[in-house]
This record gives structure tokens, sequence and C-alpha cells, in this order.
């Protein structure tokens, strides 16, 4: 809770009728997090000797802010409210933790599997290396804000890397090196991946998995293969994240996760409005025609789970040509994201001398209903600096809204009084941080014949409207000179006295 300021003016009595602007400005804290602790007592059949088991785990992410609200506020008679939110922006201060918590490792080595090293150029007289498959260091993670389950590779300086034989190095860009002793054909190593936790995450035991590499020049029919198949959500254009992935056995049938599973992974019903509208997501083409069940692998598979992400439109009237004539233009947008109005900041009307008008806002007629801090729903109009989620999206979900560009004044006045002869003031309307006309004042004065002593104040860029004092005095004489000039054949000129 901040600090509220409430300013409100009435005609006789607040209590009959008022307007007021209502502050508010405080800090703000979020804390999202988990604490599990598992305890188990076991006792086998026809024995007395219990058995005792407990497991803890735990995360927290704290974002510490501050908040400034700006509200407008109107009624009267208790038969008419309206309230509007200017400004309700939340600024990050501080965090702790990450938001993202990694509680297990994709790979789970399956019994007698076994990860090949194959020399990448197949010649082992310049030494054996490979590239170790990304997918094995794969972690999955659930992100504390908004409960998707998730999976992500990390730069192996994110782990504890530690193997069982010294024949076998890894490096830092995961290439493993394998030095083969004379008369050798088969050698084994336990490479064992540890997670790093971060701050505010915990666990009573490591997170760890431990890869069976195997280096041997037997054929690949004597050796038990397993790949890495995944499911990646998304779309060529906006992209995909993984959310499932599975070690398979060469050969071996496996099945992918049905599209309830894969729903449940990104949350699907959790946007869902009705039965037949998704606030996210307008259409899910799934695994179109791959097939998902009985399926056999040779290599790491992704396989890709194609969804539409729904996108708002909003079509903003009365953007303005620099000749002051008007357009329309429509924006889309993604939920989750913001509307981006910068071009706009390139518009507005600029006449020479004229009108300079800039780009200020846009405002929209889409509305929402809130509750305010005092349990009463009023009616809000949607504010589109704001990202589409939620009751915003709602409002725009019908793709009818229109917004206006909103202009404000550009321009300053530079008038110029004369001193020293008589003539009007002058007056020259200029854009803002930009500099008045000197030279027509020049020119007045040189064609009345005096000469300009200063200007006060001294001239510059202008953001607000100013008067200048132009002190002028007469010309001085200087000597009078005769200009001749040679005709070369041509018609007489009458010299010219100066």
């Amino acid at each position: 809770m901040g600090v509220s300021a409430k300013l409100a003016v009435g005609i006789g009595s607040t209590k009959f009728a008022s307007v007021a602007i209502v502050t508010e400005l405080g800090p703000y804290i979020k804390l999202y997090g988990f604490f599990v602790y598992e305890y188990e007592k076991m006792r086998p059949a026809n024995s007395t000797v219990w058995t005792y088991k407990e497991r803890k785990a735990g995360a927290l992410f704290l974002e510490f802010g501050a908040y400034f609200k700006l509200d407008f506020e109107a009624s009267a008679l208790k038969i008419f409210e309206y309230s509007h939110n200017f400004f309700d922006v939340e600024i990050p201060l501080l965090t702790a933790g990450e938001r993202r918590y990694r509680y297990a490792f994709d790979y789970e080595p399956q019994p007698d599997e076994q990860v090949r090293v194959v020399d990448s150029n197949a010649d082992s007289r310049d030494g054996i290396t490979m590239k170790l498959a990304d997918s094995l260091r794969a972690v999955s993670y659930v992100d504390l804000d908004t409960g998707v389950l998730g999976s992500e590779i990390y730069d192996y300086s994110d782990y504890n890397i530690t193997l069982s034989n010294p024949n076998f190095t890894l490096d830092q860009d995961g290439k493993i090196t394998v030095n083969v002793p004379t008369g050798v054909q088969y050698m084994a190593c336990d490479l064992t991946l540890t997670w790093k936790y971060n701050k505010l995450a915990f666990s009573e035991y490591d997170m760890s998995v431990n890869i069976p590499l195997v280096w041997t020049n037997l054929s690949m029919s004597e050796q038990n293969q397993f790949f890495t198949a995944s499911v990646r959500v998304g779309n060529a254009v906006d992209g995909y994240q993984t959310v499932w992935s599975q070690r398979v056995k060469k050969n071996q049938p496996f099945s992918l996760p049905t599209s309830g599973e894969v729903g449940k992974r990104i949350n699907y019903d959790s946007y869902n409005i009705s039965s037949d509208s998704n606030l996210k997501y307008s259409a899910v083409k799934g695994y179109g025609a791959q097939n998902t069940k009985d399926l056999a692998i040779y290599t790491d598979t992704v396989y890709d789970y194609d969804v539409t992400l729904k996108e708002y439109t909003v079509t903003v009237n009365g953007i303005q040509n620099a000749d002051g004539t008007q357009v329309s233009k429509s924006y889309a947008v993604k939920y989750g994201d913001t509307f981006d109005f910068s071009d706009l900041s390139k518009t507005g009307t600029s006449i020479a001398n004229t009108t300079y008008i800039k780009f200020a806002d846009v405002t929209t007629d889409a509305t929402i209903s809130v509750v305010d801090k005092d349990g009463i729903t009023v009616t809000q109009t949607v504010d589109l600096r704001q990202s589409v989620t939620g009751k915003t999206a709602v409002a725009l979900g019908n793709g009818t809204n229109t917004a206006t560009a909103n202009y404000v004044d550009d321009s300053v006045v530079a008038t110029f009084q004369f001193s020293g002869f008589e003539h009007a003031d002058v007056t020259q309307k200029l854009k803002k941080n930009t500099s008045p006309n000197i030279a027509i004042i020049d020119t007045i004065a040189e064609e009345a014949g005096v000469m300009i002593e200063d200007i006060f104040p001294d001239l510059g860029k202008q953001t607000t409207s100013i008067s200048y004092i132009v002190n002028c005095k007469s010309m001085p004489a200087g000597v009078k000179k005769t200009i001749s000039f040679e005709e070369n054949g041509g018609g007489q000129v009458v010299d010219i006295l100066k």
C-alpha cells in the first residue's frame, strides 16, 4: 500500500457533485516461489523395521519496485460516476532469484543405454573427437510467475562437469576428445553434469545426470544407442518453444504426447473465455499430418506442434501528414505484447511559418470494467500503452475498436521590436527548438538605412515564445565613389555614384 492523495473540486459541497484527481505512489513487492517437503515412512510386510525418507526443495523469485497511479474521478448526486486511469505504472527496481526454477534434466539414461563417441571426421589419425549432442544437457523448468513448463539448453558454464575416465575430456564448447591407448577397442566413461543452483533456489539433493559415454571400434550393430525425441510448440514466424523431450532407444517404438498433454504444458485452457474462444491462440494445427504413434528414430529428432498466436488489431484515425492531411492506419499485436506506435512520432503537421503540430499519444474507445480500491466496479478506458492481456484482450477481441492519434501544438512565436527607427513589430512562428530567421530582420534594417548594433536577448533555439529588442543606429557616412562600366560595343551604361 502506498501514499494516496486526492484533490477534489465541487459545487457547494463535494458530497453532491465533484471532480477529482487521485494519485497514489508507493512500493510493491512480488514474491513467487514454492517449498516442497516430502516425508515417507514405510515398513515392508512381515517386518518390524521402519524406513524413513524425506526430501526438501524450493525456490523464490522476488521483485521489488515502485508503482504510480493517476486517476480522474467524477460524480454527481450518486447517479453518475466516472473514472479514468491516466497512469498505472510499475517500475522494477530490484530482483532476487530467477523466474525459472530448474527441477530436472530432460535426459534420463535408459537401462543399458550407451552414448557412443564417433569420430567427427572418421579419421582417427588426427584424434578422436565428437561434439556432444546439446539435448543431453537440456533442463526442464517451471516459470514461477506463469506456471508454464518448458525445457532449455544452457551453456556448459552452468554445470559442474566430471568424467570418470581420464582418457575422456570435454572442452567448454562440448567437444569430447578420446585418447585411445594402444590395443584398446572399447572404453566407457560416465560424464556427470550437475546443475549449479541459482540464488534463492535450493534442494536437499544435487540435480545431476550421468551420461554413459562409450568409444569403440566395434560395429554399430553391437551397440545400444539412444536418441532424443522433442516436441516444440509455436510457428515459423513467432518461433518455437520446446515443451517435451524423451530419450528413445534406436528402433524402439514410442509415441508423442497427445494434444491434450501439450495443451496442459502451455496452459491452453487458462486462456479460454468460452468453449470456442481463446485469448492467446487463434488456431491449433498441432502435428499436422505427422504420425504420433509407434514412431522410430535413428538420430535426435524434433517434432513441431503448430499453433497460431491470436492477433489484436486497432485502427488509428486522425494521423496527420506534414501538409495537414489526415490518414488512418491499422496496428496489430500478439497476445501479451504491446502496440508499437513509435512510427507516429514522425507525424504531425509542419507548414513553414504557419502550423507546427507534433504527435502526443493514441487513445481508444475500448473500455473494460474494473474494481477500484473501494470495491466499486467502474468503467475504464483501455490504455493502449499496456500489454494486451486479460480484460484488455477481451475488449479488443472484436477487432472493431478504433483509436485516435492525438497531437499538441509544437510552435513558439518570436516577436522583434525595433529601437532606433520606426518600424512595426515583426513576428515569426517557429517550430520548437529552432532559431528565428534573422535574415528577414537584416533586410528590414538594410532597407531602412540603419545597422543593427545588437539584439537582446541572444538569438538561439527556442522552446517558449519570446520577444527580442533589435537596437539599431544610423549607417555611418562613407566616401562616395563612381562606378563606370565598359560597354564593349553595347549600349551606353550610365555611371553609378555610390
